[in-house]
């Protein structure tokens, strides 16, 4: 099978030097943590946060200038076990937050409804100087169904086209300045971050 869209749980900073990780989410919790490798340090990690209560990190990417690490969190919540089971919670969320890696803060940027229990945002760009995040929103079946544009607060989102539908990886240049797809017929479609289509 594919890799989904949202699973994308390393990243390697721009320098080269420095891996971000989420850790399995084993147990009841479902939390994982977020660490760092460098090379500089080889023989260990650093722990840079545990998900939130309620959350599991699923996504991880290095802003532009590898100051900081742009996330996605999912919550996943509790169902009792019935029969027949109750219908998807519709308190499940997706969360988009920066974190500053000298500071350890952590920012939200993006939070929605996930529509149950399928649905993501994959982080695809942080372009710090430009003051823009990129991110892909995932569906069922780990499909990008569309592009979410972040500015200072604010959201733009555009819904991929037909062509684009079975879309199953994305990923964003270096300088966070574009963004590529491979979509199911294989054609590659490119976009400047700010310029989605």
């Amino acid at each position: 099978a594919m890799p989904s869209v949202a699973g994308r749980t390393l990243a390697v900073s721009p320098d080269g030097r420095r891996l971000a990780f989420w850790t399995d989410n084993h147990g009841a919790s479902r939390s994982n943590s977020l660490q760092l490798w460098d090379a500089a340090t080889p023989n260990g990690t650093t722990t840079l946060l545990a998900s939130p209560s309620g959350e599991t990190g699923t996504g991880v990417l290095w802003s532009s200038d590898g100051e900081g690490l742009l996330l996605s969190f999912v919550s996943l919540a509790r169902q009792p076990r019935s029969n027949p089971p109750p219908p998807p919670d519709d308190t499940a969320e997706t969360v988009l937050r920066t974190l500053e890696i000298a500071s350890r803060n952590l920012t939200q940027v993006f939070r929605a409804k996930r529509g149950g229990l399928e649905g993501s945002v994959a982080p695809v760009a942080w372009n710090r100087e430009r003051k823009t995040i990129g991110a892909v929103e995932v569906g069922g079946g780990g499909f990008a169904i569309a592009y979410l544009l972040i500015r200072d607060g604010d959201v733009s989102r555009t819904v991929f086209d037909r062509a684009l539908s079975s879309v199953r990886s994305v990923a964003g240049s270096s300088d966070a300045l574009w963004v590529v797809a491979v979509a199911g017929d294989g054609r590659i479609v490119s976009w400047s971050i700010s310029n989605p289509g």
